[in-house]
């Protein structure tokens, strides 16, 4: 009920906001890091249970494009390293950079024909060790056997944050027990990218970010296995024909000083983390990048776009 009326009102006050003036005016000389996961049509949204934070469709991303090119300058990563390191930016632009995480088949299938269409640069990050494997992560496959036990899309949805504390040996001991008591196999299904969609994509103009190897949460975990999932998926990039980003993507947003140090001793440049928020030009410490997460239940429509990054330029 509660996230009912949060979202009633988000759309009266986006309304309101759409008809000022200066809706975008405190976003000049700033920088939009836009973060996106899936981009599913309605078709597959019926077919499966997506968790509403993980997608928008792509008759809204292409609205976002539009809207985008009318009012920022759209850029690449390598381009905001370039104008950052060399203080060139313009005061009075708006700019933005969009990226999507994790890899998803649907990036190639529904957003890279519209990135392409619209002349948009953008970067996916990538958890390498999942590329071109029938693997789902553990909240696609919590969602699969919840939506088959009964449960509604907001418990599921619910059950799956509460989850994400969670060690990754009790998550694997849940599925397990779900999964055997329900007697059910998960579908042989592939949702990740293809390395030979990775690299025609690279030929199109987009760039490929590591996001770990297997998306695991780092803070916590072993040298060995730190530097397998920080410098191990940058490796991984490297050996094939991938127009690369020297940026990493956190899992979860998740990091501590350990993890930042490592990702700035393997050679990146920056890092995005899932912090909420618009960036400066000289924001102090290029690996810790605030960004705005967009999906369909904030951005559905423009009003509620203009009024989601309107509002994140406060922070």
């Amino acid at each position: 009920m509660l996230q009912h009326v949060k979202s009633a009102g988000r759309h009266v006050l986006a309304r309101l906001h759409d008809r000022a003036p200066r809706v975008l005016a405190r976003l000049r000389g700033r920088v939009l890091i836009l973060g996106y996961h899936r981009v599913l049509p309605e078709s597959e949204l019926r077919r499966q249970f997506v968790q509403p934070g993980m997608y928008v469709r792509p008759r809204v991303l292409e609205a976002h494009l539009r809207f985008l090119r009318r009012h920022f300058r759209i850029i690449s990563f390598d381009e905001f390293l370039s104008l950052r390191d060399s203080r060139a930016w313009d005061p009075d632009a708006r700019y933005c950079l969009i990226t999507f995480d994790d890899g998803w088949r649907d990036n190639y299938v529904h957003a890279y024909p519209l990135l392409q269409r619209y002349g948009a640069p953008a970067t996916i990050f990538v958890s390498t060790a999942l590329i071109g494997s029938e693997e789902w992560m553990w909240p696609d496959k919590l969602g699969w056997l919840l939506a088959r036990s009964g449960a509604t899309p907001a418990r599921i949805d619910s059950i799956i944050e509460s989850c994400k504390r969670m060690s990754d040996r009790a998550i694997a001991d849940l599925l397990l027990e779900m999964s055997g008591r329900l007697g059910a196999e998960f579908p042989k299904q592939r949702v990740f990218l293809q390395w030979r969609e990775i690299e025609e994509m690279s030929r199109g103009g987009i760039a490929f970010g590591a996001h770990g190897a297997t998306h695991r949460l780092l803070p916590g975990l072993s040298s060995p296995d730190l530097r397998a999932e920080v410098a191990g998926s940058a490796e991984a990039l490297r050996r094939r024909a991938v127009n690369q980003a020297p940026v990493f993507c956190y899992p979860n947003g998740d990091y501590d000083d350990a993890v930042v140090g490592l990702v700035r001793a393997s050679g990146y440049r920056a890092a995005v983390s899932t912090m909420a928020g618009a960036e400066a030009w000289d924001t102090p410490d290029p690996f810790r990048l605030k960004r705005v997460g967009v999906h369909d239940d904030v951005s559905a429509n423009l009003s509620l776009f203009a009024f989601h990054l309107s509002r994140v330029a406060r922070l």
